[in-house]
């Protein structure tokens, strides 16, 4: 049985040796992180929008 997942879009952006540098900015909704894409590339222009799917690691059952 799989868990239900959950998608959220992050503000990111790579930094020498750590790629996928959260700025701060985590929302469900692609139409408020892409608003909020635009003020931040004001003072981060190589900001980008990353897609994060969290679902929960269930195992399997042994037997029947």
């Amino acid at each position: 049985m799989m868990a239900k997942s959950m998608t959220v879009y992050e503000v990111v952006r790579d930094e020498p040796g750590n790629p996928f540098d959260p700025i701060g900015f985590q929302m469900s909704s692609l139409a408020d992180v892409k608003k909020k894409l635009k003020t931040v590339k004001v003072r981060y222009p190589d900001v980008y929008i990353a897609k994060i799917t969290y679902a929960r690691y269930v195992p399997a059952k042994k037997g029947r």
